[in-house]
């Protein structure tokens, strides 16, 4: 296929101490929404392998807009968003694992057989999300934003929505925060199912602290960011090893104690850390 030029991502939105809730959601979930779109639209336009990669972490950042701010996002409408995003992650990460396979390792299978695989797998996973019709989400979540409807009508959320959006930015983050230390410090003691797990919480942590990082003066978040992209480049590559084991094969020259160590020991810094948000 030829490749197609991809339209540049927008730039995020910077919130600050001053803006509400109400103001922040649809700045935060639209320009999440939006990159999603750009990304989906390299994947089915581009055999390029960084299109499904991208497409899973603008979904996976979209999620974790949605997961801040569901408190005062209508609860059918934050519900049966999260479904279906949750059920294009899953189609596109076939397609993510296959091109991870075809790509970055070698083994027991050829190369070749690999790549056919991805290939097969690429042209099936363009027809279900189009069939699906995961093009057109971007722009029902920004028409769903651009008004009142999306608003929670509770007592509870009137509150959170006219207050400080750091409110929500605290409440979010801690939460997110204490399901990561939910899974132990000891990486080394981990089953590969549990290290996955851990991987994938500290992803949607780390996206919401790149959304509200701007609320808290001084650069507070950067030492702690530093550390846990460190930390999550070690989790990839120890998944990698493990989903590269599963179908007997080997990526390069990566070393599973070298990793493990390194991840352990970023792993303890960060949970032994302040919180920066409070």
């Amino acid at each position: 296929m030829d490749q197609v030029k991809v339209p540049a991502v927008q730039e995020k939105p910077t919130l600050d101490a001053g803006m509400t809730g109400q103001q922040a959601a649809p700045l935060v979930v639209t320009a999440a929404a939006q990159e999603f779109a750009v990304f989906l639209g390299g994947l089915l336009a581009n055999d390029d392998p960084e299109g499904p990669h991208k497409s899973r972490v603008a979904l996976r950042r979209l999620l974790a807009a949605l997961l801040a701010f569901k408190p005062i996002i209508a609860a059918d409408l934050a519900e049966g968003l999260v479904a279906r995003l949750k059920d294009y992650f899953k189609v596109i990460g076939q397609l993510r694992d296959a091109d991870v396979l075809a790509n970055d390792v070698s083994g027991t299978a050829a190369p070749k057989t690999l790549q056919a695989n991805a290939d097969r797998v690429r042209r099936k996973t363009r027809r279900r999300l189009l069939h699906k019709r995961a093009g057109r989400v971007a722009g029902q979540i920004e028409k769903r934003f651009d008004g009142t409807e999306w608003r929670r009508r509770s007592r509870a959320a009137k509150v959170l929505r006219h207050a400080p959006v750091s409110a929500l930015a605290a409440l979010a983050l801690d939460r997110s925060w204490t399901k990561c230390l939910s899974h132990g410090a000891d990486l080394a003691s981990m089953a590969v199912a549990e290290r996955h797990e851990l991987r994938k919480a500290l992803k949607t942590f780390r996206y919401l602290c790149e959304f509200f990082a701007s609320l808290w003066p001084d650069d507070q978040a950067e030492p702690f960011l530093a550390t846990l992209r460190s930390l999550q480049d070690d989790l990839g590559k120890l998944n990698d090893l493990a989903m590269a084991r599963e179908h007997g094969l080997v990526v390069g020259d990566l070393s599973e104690g070298t990793a493990l160590q390194s991840a352990d020991a970023a792993w303890a810094r960060l949970a032994a850390s302040a919180k920066w948000w409070v």
